[in-house]
């Protein structure tokens, strides 16, 4: 029968602790393990296995603390309410949890998957969140498994339904994932080609240009500012009772969107009337970060779609507007997002511990320029992947709000029907 208000711990085997274990094998230490630490579990409930550490434990260790395919890791310290499943993961050494994980593994009339969806129930992470002790670093209590109640605990059937059901969907999320991060390698792979070979068929001749490598030999190469007006932009976040109401496209604003348009939900700031005429975006304009913690994001360009006489080009931005008879700004923003000017940027980059550039040597950077014909049809193809890129990122979007919604109707059973 299917109950309610069911204490979690009456569904558990065991909640284990984790161990940090030793830097290096010693004798008391002998066994070599990989370490699961809280940092290791993402917000999307997986382990990000790119950099799990090797330790050194003992027997005991290893017994108390040892992750398995059935038992779900459960962030106790820091970010608590993060939890997570091996999964896919494979090491040659076997896994365990750092002290800051709980290791929580399910009896056997408790289904491991069904377990892990329950876990990630909002009601579930709010309470943990809720009843965790400390000021800057969060505990979670043991008393949290014997008080907080399962909002529906089906048979172990239905269970490994529910979880069969809620395990499909997480599938399609990450096989679409691995579509657009095969789309993004596609992309950067046509955009090289594209920029050092010209359109296919087109080029027999090529010419070497210093710091760019092999180009088509019909193609000019310019100064940035041989082909745009190039500036960095003073515009603070200030809001002065005695300038004009104004919206400031940010760094962030530019290092995580392609494209700029008017949707976005861009800072509300003000100006005087010299810095809205001289820093208002307008169409085929060329955003660029300027300053950064590391020079590897500096240069991060985004195209202007729209006129956006309202939004003003931000602090820590450079803008880059292009003269239109020589480079079209959709194929100037493709050439500065390319790899091969990542180089460029940070070649000239200045910084120790925070990194920016300087506008003379920015202005300096070559810039290779085909015809405008050419430059045109470069950047439909890049267009076209970018559309295909953004509808499936949508897609994407709207399977995780199914699985967020389809979770909590399964676990809770709160459709109409009681039959899932």
């Amino acid at each position: 029968m299917s109950r309610k208000g069911l204490p979690l711990d009456d569904v558990l085997e065991s909640v284990r602790p984790g161990v940090w274990g030793s830097d290096v094998a010693t004798e008391e230490r002998p066994i070599p393990v990989r370490v699961v630490r809280n940092g290791d579990i993402s917000e999307d409930r997986r382990v990000l296995a790119d950099d799990i550490p090797k330790r050194w434990v003992s027997e005991k260790e290893l017994c108390n603390s040892r992750v398995t395919d059935r038992d779900t890791l459960l962030v106790g310290s820091g970010y608590i309410g993060k939890s997570a499943r091996l999964g896919d993961i494979q090491f040659e050494e076997p896994v365990i949890a750092s002290n800051f994980v709980r290791i929580v593994s399910p009896n056997d009339q408790t289904d491991p998957s069904w377990l892990f969806w329950l876990l990630g129930l909002d009601s579930a992470t709010n309470y943990m969140r809720r009843v965790s002790a400390g000021t800057s670093l969060k505990n979670l209590p043991t008393s949290f498994f014997k008080e907080w109640k399962i909002p529906y605990h089906p048979p172990l059937e239905k269970q490994k339904h529910i979880a069969s059901v809620l395990d499909s969907v997480e599938e399609a999320i990450e096989q679409t994932e691995n579509v657009i991060n095969k789309t993004e390698q596609l992309r950067d792979s046509l955009l090289h080609e594209l920029l050092t070979r010209g359109l296919p068929g087109r080029h027999k001749e090529r010419k070497e240009i210093p710091g760019l490598g092999a180009v088509p030999a019909t193609w000019q190469v310019l100064c940035l500012s041989d082909v745009a007006d190039v500036r960095f932009s003073s515009v603070d976040k200030k809001i002065l009772d005695n300038e004009i109401p104004v919206h400031l496209c940010n760094y962030t604003d530019v290092y995580y969107n392609r494209y700029i348009y008017c949707g976005i939900d861009f800072m509300s700031a003000t100006a005087n009337s010299k810095e809205i005429e001289r820093w208002s975006l307008k169409q085929e304009d060329v955003l660029f970060t300027k300053d950064s913690e590391t020079p590897d994001d500096i240069g991060v360009p985004a195209f202007i779609v729209e006129d956006m006489p309202n939004v003003l080009c931000g602090y820590h931005l450079g803008l880059a507007r292009p003269n239109l008879n020589v480079i079209k700004g959709k194929f100037l923003a493709e050439v500065l997002g390319s790899k091969i000017y990542r180089k460029q940027f940070t070649r000239i980059t200045n910084g120790v511990t925070r990194f920016g550039l300087t506008l003379e040597p920015t202005k300096s950077i070559p810039v290779i320029v085909p015809s405008l014909e050419e430059q045109e049809k470069i950047s439909k193809y890049l267009i076209l992947i970018d559309h295909t890129y953004r509808m499936i990122e949508i897609f994407v979007a709207d399977l995780k709000k199914l699985e967020t919604s389809l979770s909590t109707a399964l676990l809770t059973n709160s459709f109409r029907s009681q039959d899932v």
